[in-house]
This record gives structure tokens, sequence and C-alpha cells, in this order.
């Protein structure tokens, strides 16, 4: 039998305080569930802090997103290095709803998103 898993984000609410206090919550609420795994994605600026606050609890942090490519002229945009390395543990989406316009993503290139956040 699979192992449940639950996952939430909050797209691009909540400051960096208002992160840790929800999942500061989270943690206290969900601390006996030990049943299923939980995941929470917030937005890349608070990854760090969201990580950090979270510890050792039975809560992983992912990244939302990421942009197929290592690097390069993309403004705004996050690559699988960067979602790396604020303490995120896996990465919940390579495509995005919205703003695909430039990148027009192809099957190639969401495959080698994935290839590089999991090799990172």
């Amino acid at each position: 039998m699979r192992r449940p898993f639950i996952a939430g984000n909050w797209k691009l609410h909540k400051t960096t305080a208002e992160a840790v206090t929800l999942v500061k919550a989270l943690e206290a609420g969900l601390a006996d569930v030990t049943d299923r795994d939980i995941v929470v994605a917030p937005v890349f600026t608070v990854l760090t802090s969201v990580s950090s606050a979270l510890g050792d609890s039975n809560i992983a942090v992912a990244a939302q997103n990421c942009f197929p490519e290592m690097q390069g002229a993309y403004t705004g945009e996050v690559s699988p290095c960067s979602s790396k390395m604020p303490g995120a543990v896996m990465l919940l989406s390579v495509i995005r709803s919205g703003g695909n316009c430039l990148a027009r993503r192809t099957v190639l290139s969401i495959a080698n998103s994935r290839r590089w956040s999991i090799r990172g």
C-alpha cells in the first residue's frame, strides 16, 4: 500500500514572519501524525526561514518550482541549483500555470528540469 502524501503551498502569499508562524502552527498541530508524509512548499524567498523553523519536524520542505536552465539571463527565474540550496528536500513542480511565454516549456525542457532538480 502506498504511503499517503499531503503537500500544501501558498503561492505568493505570506511574508517571512507569516510563513514561519504558519509552519510552526502546522508543526504543533501535526506533531503526532506519523502515518503519512507532510510537505509544505513556500515561495522561494522564504525557503530558508521555513526550513530552519521546522528543523527536524515531521514536515518536509519543498521548492514550488524551478526553471529548466541551470543558469543564464532569465530574470526572475530560479534555477534547480538555487532550489536545492535553502533547505528544500524536493521540488513540487517544474511547470507553472503562468509566465511560460518566453520559456515555451517542452517535454524535453521539463525532463531536463527534473533531471537537474534530482541531481542538483
